[in-house]
């Protein structure tokens, strides 16, 4: 059972994060595969930094850790390149999922996390061809998911997290059958199995029961993230040693 911080170790923390809207620089390209780990590596040490002198660890995984680990995932713009025939493509449904758990004794926290990818239409080989991330969009990510973890361990209330993406419009649709978070059940966009009937919502407000279909009340709320991407081959790295530096 996870249990909240207490305020002894919470007055050290800074506030939630405060987002920045998205860089729209069309000349900065996607980086190469080669400089993923540097990139997200590099980008959670810099935004985990303020919870010092909690360590948090980032690594990444194939499979949910366990289920007493808390999940969050996010989305984002990015791009691919089959490394068989040289096709490349953008995609704004790129997925990540992320684990997290806080051990409270040893005042550590832990997150692992999985990138999902998209096949190449032009192949269709089969083989999940893995995403290129933007800076900015992992900054986006990371940023929305230190927020998630300040309101669940060091008591942020309703800190602010972004939906939105680097601009971008790609020439075909999101095609759900090359899409691997789409396979692993992790796209919004998979379409509803023709029959499945509209799941109904039932809350109590100030006494009263409301029923609501999951459509209206998605149409109340702000739009959820999306989709896709694969996972960075690269060995469990802690930010330990990142964020201890002097």
């Amino acid at each position: 059972m996870m249990h909240p911080l207490s305020s002894d170790q919470v007055f050290l923390l800074k506030s939630p994060i405060k987002m920045q809207a998205p860089r729209m620089d069309s000349q900065l390209a996607a980086p190469s595969l080669s400089m993923m780990d540097e990139i997200w590596f590099g980008e959670f040490a810099k935004v985990f930094a303020p919870y010092l002198p909690n360590i948090w660890n980032l690594t990444p995984t194939e499979i949910c850790p366990s289920t007493r680990w808390r999940r969050f995932k996010d989305s984002a713009k990015v791009r691919f390149c089959c490394q068989t025939c040289g096709h490349g493509w953008t995609s704004m449904k790129g997925r990540v999922v992320f684990w997290y758990f806080f051990h409270v004794p040893y005042c550590e926290g832990h997150v692992q996390f999985k990138l999902y990818g998209q096949q190449c239409q032009r192949c269709n080989n089969g083989m999940f061809e893995p995403a290129m991330w933007y800076p900015e969009e992992v900054n986006k990510v990371l940023c929305n998911l230190y927020n998630r973890i300040g309101q669940t361990y060091y008591g942020f209330v309703k800190p602010p997290i972004r939906y939105d993406r680097r601009a971008g419009k790609p020439r075909t649709q999101h095609n759900a059958t090359l899409c691997q978070a789409c396979r692993d059940g992790e796209c919004d966009s998979r379409p509803r199995a023709q029959g499945q009937p509209t799941k109904v919502v039932q809350y109590t407000t100030t006494g009263t029961t409301t029923t609501t279909t999951q459509q209206q009340l998605n149409q109340q709320l702000p739009p959820p993230p999306a989709t896709v991407v694969n996972t960075i081959a690269a060995p469990p790295i802690s930010v330990r040693k990142v964020l201890t530096r002097t």
